[in-house]
């Protein structure tokens, strides 16, 4: 953990003395101020660490809380740090969290009833919300050990009324299977299915299994912790009738996490799972809280008043959203600390504390200027860090400033922001702040790829849907069908004269969406007749056609040779490494089959696909500095003469460290300045040139 490698060089800040006599005599009520995010996330791991206490952090939305947990996770590490994400849900709406938050907020809550201390970050609005009961909550997590005993029917049971769904095979997080004496549970908090076996009410054995096989891996595990799949059970449930049937129908209904005051004995909110002797509450930018608390109640209270026209039994605004009482008697009751950028002034301030750190300054890639600054420092005798994102970043930031390999530290892993503490002689450089690009994470719930959803969720009734075996039907929506006293989740399919297809949901791979150019109405096919049979007969003689002219213009293309480029230099790993997103595993796959294809001797034909923001222009990036280092110029064609601008715009910023030039082609840019770029296209000055139909202009030559 980053802290521990900081905790020696930071104990000589006496700011921070001053600050851990804040948390040692339990002082609340001080303003700690002139802070960056990653000081602020410095101050939140050093109270636990030195405390040993809960450190709650509570901050305007969960974009900013989600912020420090990356910086958290650096310093304590993510077994220690957790976020408790808002619903994403609209007051009185009726639907349920995503899936992946209801796993992020599942395991917040698990380890708050742990015992165990840790760092929660959460806003203002998560923070209000009225929830399950720290007692309700810790009864339904559910402990298994070999060789004790627990009664089977009743493990089902409990595992029914806290979320899980019975399937035939368990195939993600949220589901379990029973065949006999054995049941397959895939639960949250294990981060790995695991095949329970028991003899008569005895475990015999717990093992852990790939959902892919179905088989073991070989792990075998003493004991088992399974958190709930939902915040509460329906065994906890207590209500009217009316909702007690519209939960008999459909279980855990979409919007039933709002009805909890409804629908539970006991509810409160996040806050109450923690003793105040043993919890810290920290705000972030606290001036802002009481606007922002009014905006929630004037929110909820304008949704009510719509929604109770429309439902009878509704849960009131108080009953969802704590209010300005309740943080009033969380400053009263726990040891509060705000942090704040700049100084300020409000009534629940009893004193101040002004950190003398400085932000790091942005360098924009002057490198002179970096080790100037660096220097300086040193011959004060401070502690310089620069931290990257990974080795081949950090190995790249060792080879441009070879004279301070041994004076310096390169560390992986990056700060939201650097700084200086002056009293600590400590300085932290981000190589997102040296260069001016800052890093932009793509967000993953903490669970294992295993865990991955299947999403089928996307379909809606009305879609058209083709099946291999019965051709193209209507989809339904899901139903729940049991066959031998096993209950199967089945998509629904109907087709003509009102006939009925069951899918199962583990038998996915046998249907697909009904693809075809907009406005055509397909016609639904009937069970049992030949149509769909002679259609398959149909395109598979047009594919074989297809097929043959294929195989023909391929074998003609074999006999051409192509461009053979050059294999990978360092600097090609370099640029690939230093992209501030983590490739998709499809990128990594498309970008290292089209670099084998260049590197082939045989023309390389692809068609690169994906979604917007998915990729793509990284690819092309990549593929044209190869080209580039190879000694080729590169062409890049583009539709529009806006997307000419925003690909050179990424194109320069990409390959702004290496000695590439690119020209733009397009309407944006005056007569003189094409007229010179065509000139030195021709010379052979520019390496990349971008543009729409004018790069096929008569008057375009490459060297």
């Amino acid at each position: 953990m980053f802290y521990g490698k900081l905790k020696a060089t930071i104990d000589k800040s006496e700011f921070l003395r001053s600050f851990d006599e804040q948390i040692k005599e339990k002082k609340s009520g001080t303003l700690i101020y002139k802070l960056n995010r990653s000081l602020k996330s410095l101050l939140l791991a050093r109270a636990f660490v030195e405390s040993g206490k809960n450190i709650v952090f509570i901050t305007a939305d969960d974009k900013l809380a989600e912020d420090y947990l990356d910086d958290l996770d650096l310093l304590v590490g993510n077994k220690n740090s957790f976020i408790l994400p808002d619903y994403e849900v609209l007051p009185y709406e009726e639907r349920s969290p995503h899936y992946s938050i209801r796993a992020q907020r599942i395991s917040a809550l698990a380890r708050a009833v742990s015992g165990k201390p840790a760092i929660y970050t959460l806003s203002l609005r998560s923070f209000l919300r009225k929830i399950v009961s720290e007692n309700l909550f810790r009864k339904n997590i559910i402990r298994l050990h070999k060789n004790r005993e627990y009664n089977p029917q009743l493990l089902i049971s409990n595992l029914v009324g806290a979320g899980y769904e019975v399937q035939f095979q368990v195939s993600r997080v949220g589901e379990i299977a029973r065949r006999g004496g054995i049941i397959d549970i895939f639960g949250s908090g294990t981060g790995k299915p695991v095949r329970i076996e028991f003899f008569g009410d005895e475990v015999e054995s717990i093992r852990v299994f790939s959902v892919s096989t179905q088989r073991s891996t070989g792990e075998e595990l003493d004991s088992v912790i399974i958190n709930p799949a939902r915040e509460f059970s329906l065994h906890d449930i207590d209500t009217d009738e009316k909702i007690w049937e519209k939960i008999h129908q459909h279980g855990f209904y979409e919007g039933i996490e709002l009805d909890i005051a409804l629908l539970l004995p006991e509810i409160g909110t996040f806050l109450d799972f923690f003793g105040s002797e043993k919890t810290i509450v920290f705000w972030d930018e606290f001036q802002y809280f009481s606007s922002l608390i009014q905006e929630i109640t004037e929110e909820t209270t304008e949704f009510w008043e719509k929604a109770k026209q429309k439902r009878k039994m509704l849960p009131r605004p108080e009953d969802i959203f704590a209010d300005s009482s309740f943080l009033k008697k969380t400053l009263n009751k726990y040891q509060n600390l705000f942090l704040s950028s700049s100084f300020q002034e409000f009534s629940e301030i009893k004193t101040t504390l002004e950190s003398p750190a400085v932000s790091q300054t942005n360098f924009h890639g002057d490198l002179e200027l970096l080790e100037s600054s660096i220097s300086a420092k040193l011959k004060t005798g401070y502690k310089i860090i620069i931290q990257s994102d990974n080795g081949s970043q950090s190995k790249r930031m060792r080879d441009l400033l070879p004279q301070f390999e041994n004076k310096i530290d390169f560390t992986i892993g990056v700060f939201q922001k650097g700084f200086t503490l002056p009293d600590a002689k400590l300085s932290i450089y981000t190589d997102h702040e040296i260069f001016s690009r800052y890093k932009r994470r793509r967000r993953h719930a903490r669970f294992s790829k295993e865990e991955a959803l299947v999403d089928y969720e996307s379909l809606k009734p009305g879609d058209y849907i083709v099946h291999i075996d019965h051709g193209i039907g209507v989809y339904e929506g899901l139903k729940k069908i049991t066959i031998e006293g096993n209950t199967i989740e089945c998509l629904t399919l109907k087709y003509a004269d009102n006939d009925v297809v069951y899918v199962p949901t583990f038998q996915l791979s046998l249907v697909s969406k009904f693809v075809s150019e907009e406005g055509i109405v397909p016609t639904i096919h009937k069970l049992g007749s030949k149509k769909w049979e002679n259609a398959k007969n149909r395109a598979r003689k047009q594919i074989e056609l297809i097929a043959e002219d294929l195989v023909n213009l391929y074998a003609e293309r074999r006999l051409r040779k192509g461009i053979a480029f050059d294999a990978d230099t360092s600097w090609q790993r370099e640029l690939e490494d230093s992209f501030i997103y983590e490739d998709t595993p499809d990128q990594k796959i498309a970008a290292k089959e089209i670099k084998a294809d260049m590197e082939s001797d045989s023309p390389m034909e692809r068609l690169l696909c994906g979604d917007v923001g998915f990729g793509k222009t990284e690819v092309a990036i990549r593929a044209a500095f190869k080209a580039v280092m190879s000694g080729w110029q590169v062409a890049i064609l583009v539709p529009t003469t806006l997307l000419a601008e925003q690909h050179f715009l990424v194109f320069k910023e990409r390959l702004a460290q290496y000695p590439v030039r690119i020209a733009m082609f397009s309407r944006f840019r005056s007569k003189a300045e094409i007229k010179k770029d065509v000139s030195a296209l021709a010379t052979g000055e520019i390496d990349i040139a971008i543009g729409t139909h004018r790069l096929l202009s008569g008057d375009i030559k490459y060297k």
